[in-house]
């Protein structure tokens, strides 16, 4: 009887042991992976440079560059609606979309774009039956939403990101590394204003990569049009786009309500041939909530298509026909723009989003006379239903030449500095770890 007890006891000493074991190795494959991931996270922040921004400085010379310069609009037919900001289902619902993406280029094709693109986080990714998309994604995962929209991409996604938040030096860093990436690509900084992923301070330092830079002041979620004025103020030059950033296309207050219109094609882009519209009406009450519970393409089939959306989303009340720089009588610049039709108001827009100028009555053609401390001068046109946000004009030196701001120096010094002081935060963490793991194996053997 005495030899059974000791047999169990022994069992149940040996099944503990066994535990305690299972539980330590788990724990130190735990703790491992942690510190891998916490290495994962940190490489970025140890990998950044100093940078020594260039001082701010206002648009100057006795020239002006127009974007629309070469655009005559003759017709609606020439200009192009995109969108290239949307996400359909992806990552297992963890993205937040609900459609297909297939449904979604059905949509975007109904709602009358020419092109439309599917933008999934860190995923590049096209229908299978349209012939109207042009590949991009969404750059960015950390919990600020520093994010960036990287459109006809011809690279694999850049999966280098700040997680934890991201000072000016990283922002620069990350832009410079998506352009080094892929050249050939556009990158437009998503969603700026949201959770103050850019701040007024970054605008005013930051330097786009390729000399100029696109944001969107138009998205569903934020309007970022301080963030535009800030950067055009200190002179960073930088085109403003719309686009929807939909996560829902059966919800008509977030498809069809931000767009793009170019002249151009892609080449736009580099030009700022293109404005922004954003929709400014809404569907009747009536509606909102029963469609936005629609997430059944069958049961969405039964409704008819202009009692889904509304007959106001995505269309243009009026569209640019032409802006121009002129002369009047004493040889003085005039800006010039006009509309296919009648619009309710007319805002010419300057430094600092100051209101220079805006119409007092519906009007198809106005003009502005340009003042010699205006550094820029953007348009923006109300109809009924949508905004306009065109490009502005820029002073340069010589007429329809960009300014050239070069690309921030890498300070040296503090760029070591701070190398060596994550080198140390690496040795003291290895080191601490060696001894915990020697701490442990001691306690064991004795």
């Amino acid at each position: 009887m005495k030899n059974e007890k000791n047999t169990t006891t022994l069992q149940g000493e040996r099944i503990a042991s066994a535990k305690i074991g299972i539980t330590k190795r788990f724990a130190k494959t735990l703790l491992t992976l942690f510190l891998l991931l916490g290495m994962w996270i940190s490489l970025p922040y140890a990998d950044t440079p100093i940078y020594v921004m260039p001082k701010s400085q206002p648009f100057a010379g006795s020239a002006w560059y127009n974007p629309y310069h070469t655009v005559k609009i003759g017709r609606d037919a020439q200009w192009k609606k995109v969108n290239f900001h949307a996400h359909s289902s992806a990552w297992r619902g963890l993205s937040h979309g609900i459609s297909t993406t297939d449904s979604l280029f059905a949509i975007y094709d109904k709602l009358g774009y020419d092109f439309a693109s599917v933008s999934q986080y860190q995923r590049i990714e096209q229908g299978s039956t349209t012939s109207h998309s042009i590949p991009c994604y969404e750059h960015g995962y950390g919990l600020w939403k520093n994010h960036q929209i990287i459109i006809n991409t011809q690279q694999t996604p850049v999966w280098r990101d700040y997680i934890l938040g991201q000072t000016v030096h990283h922002k620069q860093s990350m832009l410079e590394y998506l352009h080094r990436h892929d050249t050939t690509s556009i990158i437009v900084l998503a969603h700026p204003a949201l959770r103050n992923a850019y701040t007024e301070h970054d605008m005013v330092q930051i330097i786009p990569p390729n000399g100029f830079g696109i944001l969107e002041p138009f998205n569903f979620n934020v309007e970022s049009i301080a963030l535009w004025d800030s950067a055009l103020s200190a002179g960073r030059i930088y085109w403003g786009v719309g686009h929807d950033d939909t996560h829902n296309i059966f919800n008509p207050e977030e498809t069809g309500v931000c767009w793009t219109m170019l002249a151009d094609g892609l080449h736009s882009y580099r030009t700022g041939a293109f404005y922004a519209v954003k929709l400014r009406s809404s569907l009747p009450d009536r509606w909102r909530g029963f469609i936005d519970s629609l997430i059944s393409e069958r049961l969405l089939a039964q409704i008819p298509f202009d009692q889904r959306f509304g007959l106001q989303n995505a269309q243009n009340d009026a569209t640019l026909v032409e802006q121009t720089i002129s002369k009047d009588s004493l040889r003085n610049p005039i800006l010039i723009v006009t509309f296919s039709t009648p619009v309710a108001c007319i805002q010419f827009i300057g430094q600092n989003g100051i209101v220079r100028q805006q119409s007092k009555q519906p009007t198809q053609t106005m003009f502005y006379r340009l003042r010699d401390d205006d550094t820029y001068i953007r348009v923006v046109a109300h109809t009924q239903n949508n905004t306009m946000l065109l490009n502005p004009v820029i002073r340069v030196h010589k007429e329809q030449i960009l300014p050239h701001t070069p690309p921030p120096n890498v300070d040296r010094w503090y760029t070591t500095l701070h190398t060596m002081a994550w080198c140390v935060i690496y040795a003291v963490g290895g080191v601490s770890l060696v001894n915990l793991f020697r701490w442990k194996r001691d306690n064991k053997t004795s």
